[in-house]
């Protein structure tokens, strides 16, 4: 899931191949997504500065990364940093996606490139930083012009300090907000997106939750596997003083029982409602906007789904209730 690195609202998905462009709905920014299979990736060191008097050369590096977004074609990336050691990790075969910030049909700047074999992310830059660098240059010959004027009618040598660092400061506020590449949208446009983008955000947190609750199933049924073997041997050396304790250990593989039907249960809803986002998204993609039986459909599955959770929380609280065979599972567990 692809996410606004200027503002951390969700904007897509990466794509698995091809070259995408997304807005924000939140901020307006503008992204090129580049996805695709990595048939070559290379580096070197560049030097950045030559030694001078009393100071080493400095060093970065210089990547090329060679994406196929198709089968009929690939992409060269090529791009620098100040880093000179080779601390991106890509290799071919992976699954790699880079990401440029846009300033209307052009780029503006690399942003960061994603291994999404390894699910790390390199970045190399930020939103709007161009505009900034402009800004500021803007801002200081602005602070250099207004000094000058302040000392040719004679002002104090504190009130041309004065003037020509609030101008600069000013003017590079202002052309700060003035150069920054944001998208226009059309109200109409705006509020399709920002549903889209809704949709995308509810399927990131249902993955989320999914993958948790995953987590616990895999957890809940090593631990059923331990307490079965356990149970297991008590019987076989047929010693009564592990009457009570048996009888315990079957409790505890009751509620595990019952723990994990209501885990696998939601894990199924999870799903259900994770193939509903898919269709309404493309549908709206398909249809250029979002209708407002979708939007119903939504909320109906997403109140169902809400109810499921409750459900599953209310079995977990009814289970904890036995002490003993919260013990159990706890001492096992550790």
């Amino acid at each position: 899931m692809f996410v606004c690195p200027n503002c951390q609202h969700v904007v897509g998905e990466y794509p698995e191949q091809g070259v995408v462009a997304v807005v924000c709905a939140s901020c307006t920014f503008k992204y090129e997504i580049s996805g695709g299979l990595v048939k070559a990736f290379t580096s070197r060191q560049v030097q950045l500065r030559g030694p001078s008097q009393g100071q080493r050369a400095v060093y970065g590096r210089l990547f090329e990364l060679t994406v196929a977004p198709s089968t009929r074609e690939t992409l060269r990336f090529t791009f620098q940093t100040d880093r000179d050691d080779p601390w991106i990790h890509i290799a071919p075969g992976d699954r790699a996606a880079v990401v440029y910030g846009m300033r209307g049909e052009k780029r503006d700047g690399l942003l960061f490139v994603v291994n999404r074999s390894s699910a790390e992310r390199f970045i190399i830059g930020k939103p709007g930083d161009r505009s900034k660098y402009w800004s500021v240059i803007i801002g200081f010959g602005v602070a250099i012009v207004g000094g000058v004027v302040a000392g040719a009618i004679s002002a104090p040598a504190l009130v041309v300090v004065a003037v020509a660092a609030l101008s600069g400061l000013v003017c590079a506020k202002i052309m700060a907000r003035v150069l920054k590449p944001k998208h226009v949208l059309q109200p109409e446009e705006l509020l399709v997106l920002r549903a889209r983008q809704q949709l995308l955000a509810e399927k990131r947190t249902i993955m989320q939750l999914r993958s948790e609750v995953a987590v616990e199933i895999d957890a809940r049924v090593t631990l059923k596997r331990r307490l079965g073997d356990l149970r297991s041997r008590m019987s076989a050396v047929q010693l009564e003083a592990y009457a009570t304790r048996i009888a315990a250990t079957d409790r505890a593989l009751q509620s595990l029982d019952a723990q994990l039907d209501v885990d696998r249960q939601l894990v199924r809803e999870y799903d259900r409602t994770l193939e509903i986002i898919d269709i309404e998204y493309d549908s709206s993609v398909a249809a250029d906007e979002i209708s407002s039986e979708g939007s119903t459909v939504m909320q109906d599955r997403l109140a169902e789904l809400r109810s499921a959770e409750e459900r599953r929380a209310e079995t977990t609280r009814q289970l904890s209730a036995n002490a003993e065979v919260e013990e159990l599972l706890r001492g096992h567990s550790a």
